[in-house]
């Protein structure tokens, strides 16, 4: 099969060749850091973490359900965002996401592919309209 250079593991996992991580880097250094992995026979990988946290969801429009407690988040089905929060901003979590998903914004995507690296995939929200370029990856 053909070599990746981005490999989505579970969400929340990304892992990257030695070559996608240097040309990503210069764009969302502030955003992640790179941890080595070994996988033997695959060459150089590193899981993308990202530490970038923003609290930007906006609970009051967002569809929200929790778990019995009332308080804890259980699953979130329809994200909408304070938009003004992501300028200029690549990759985010949010810290109501136990699942720990990475979140991208339309910048990131459209960097991802003018750098044609294979592998790379970004999904649409459910609930988010395509133009609020925010998506799951």
């Amino acid at each position: 099969g053909e070599i990746c250079d981005v490999i989505s593991y579970r969400p929340g996992a990304l892992i990257f060749s030695k070559h996608a991580m240097d040309v990503t880097l210069p764009f969302i250094k502030n955003e992640v850091e790179f941890l080595p992995i070994s996988l033997k026979g695959m060459g150089e990988l590193f899981v993308l973490n990202v530490v970038n946290v923003i609290d930007c969801l906006d609970m009051g429009k967002s569809e929200v359900r929790y778990h019995a407690d009332g308080q804890t988040v259980r699953t979130i089905r329809d994200y909408k965002f304070y938009e003004n929060m992501l300028d200029g901003v690549c990759l985010f979590k949010i810290p109501q996401s136990a699942g720990g998903e990475i979140l991208a914004t339309e910048k990131f995507k459209c960097i991802m592919d003018e750098l044609n690296l294979k592998g790379f995939k970004a999904y649409p929200l459910f609930g988010q309209e395509k133009r609020k370029g925010v998506g799951d990856i």
